[in-house]
């Protein structure tokens, strides 16, 4: 993986964690790398936390992989996520089971309203995981016999403009 790309599949990570993290109350905690952490402030107790997402089995790997990242990053705080599919993950944050959904399609208006109402505001759709395209195609198939004239094919045997050869009607 580029280090372009991971650094933009963190920052998107940063986003969507920072935006459930306010869904369950954790506005007030800061983010920080281990090289950011302030070293001479006195630590008087720690932060536990937890939030869970549930949704797409397709974006299970890269879900897996940025928790793991973020675990590194921050180890008393967990997220877990629940490959359960992209309604069920939507269904689960609208409800309020959830603190985030991944989904591999945009909400539908009735969801986009019902997670509106949950947020208290508009509720984003936040595109970080691509996933590969198959175009399938049908090969030709195989022919024994030489390709037929365009003319022929029309049903046409003589020339435009021309009549047709005696004895052929």
């Amino acid at each position: 993986m580029t280090e372009r790309r991971t650094g933009i599949i963190r920052a998107a990570l940063f986003v969507a964690l920072t935006l459930a993290a306010s869904a369950v109350g954790l506005t007030g905690t800061a983010m920080l790398t281990r090289d950011e952490t302030p070293r001479n402030l006195p630590i008087t107790a720690s932060i536990t936390a937890s939030i869970s997402g549930s949704g797409s089995s397709a974006q299970k790997g890269a879900m897996d992989a940025w928790r793991a990242d973020f675990h590194g990053l921050h180890p008393d705080l967990r997220v877990d996520y629940n490959a359960n599919g992209s309604g069920a993950g939507i269904r689960d944050f609208v409800t309020g089971v959830t603190a985030f959904a991944g989904s591999d399609v945009a909400m539908r208006p009735g969801e986009q309203l019902l997670a509106d109402r949950r947020c208290r505001s508009r509720a984003v759709h936040l595109p970080m995981v691509v996933g590969p395209i198959a175009l399938p195609t049908t090969p030709a198939p195989p022919t024994t016999s030489p390709p037929i004239s365009r003319r022929r094919a029309a049903g046409r045997t003589s020339r435009p403009g021309s009549s047709p050869s005696p004895g052929r009607a």
